[in-house]
């Protein structure tokens, strides 16, 4: 078996809003621009959400390969283009996840450099909304996913890595104490839902 779920990881957040991004799965959403820098680095222009804390800028300095001009849409379409091919479905769902901050993959995927363990994370609160719920469902589509998009970027891999990120920030939203076995159990059904979604897309 490949697939491997794991623990919490960073995940990217980020930055004067400007125009709306073009591509037609971020059309609308609004921009700023700033400059960031990976650590020992030079400053670069980067793009991103306008709606994205501070912080994120600086992880996608890091992320994205080169030292110039980088937006959020352009190095995401880099490493989604290649894995969807004619697949614009699983295109659309990529773009998706990146775009509400519900998963984004680990630094070998935006790079595009070989990892025996490409990584994909999930950000949990994100799939809480305070009306409706945990959305079990879309938290399910979205680790099927990452495990086909990583199978695809990574066909010779041993391992595929899939991680939750803010497990502490899912239960606060649900009113549970962390230490509790309220908590637990959630975190428990969650590991459950996230493995069989991910072996039944990776047996596909």
């Amino acid at each position: 078996m490949r697939f491997r779920a794991e623990g919490a990881a960073p995940s990217i957040e980020g930055m004067r809003p400007t125009k709306a991004i073009p591509g037609p799965h971020w059309r609308g959403v609004r921009l700023r621009h700033t400059l960031a820098a990976a650590p020992d680095s030079a400053p670069r222009p980067v793009t991103l959400p306008a709606s994205w804390e501070e912080g994120a800028a600086d992880a996608l300095a890091a992320l994205a390969p080169g030292d110039g001009k980088v937006a959020l849409e352009a190095a995401a379409a880099a490493w989604i283009a290649p894995v969807a091919g004619d697949a614009p479905a699983l295109a659309a769902a990529l773009h998706a996840l990146l775009r509400d901050r519900r998963g984004a993959p680990g630094a070998s995927v935006w790079q595009g450099s070989d990892a025996a363990r490409p990584r994909f994370v999930l950000n949990l609160p994100a799939f809480f909304d305070p009306e409706a719920g945990f959305d079990a469902t879309g938290f399910a589509a979205a680790a099927a996913t990452a495990v086909t998009a990583l199978d695809l970027i990574a066909p010779q891999a041993r391992h595929l890595a899939v991680t939750i990120a803010d497990l502490a920030g899912l239960l606060a939203a649900l009113g549970l104490h962390y230490d509790s076995d309220a908590a637990r159990e959630t975190a428990a059904a969650l590991a459950a839902l996230l493995r069989a979604a991910a072996e039944e897309a990776s047996g596909q």
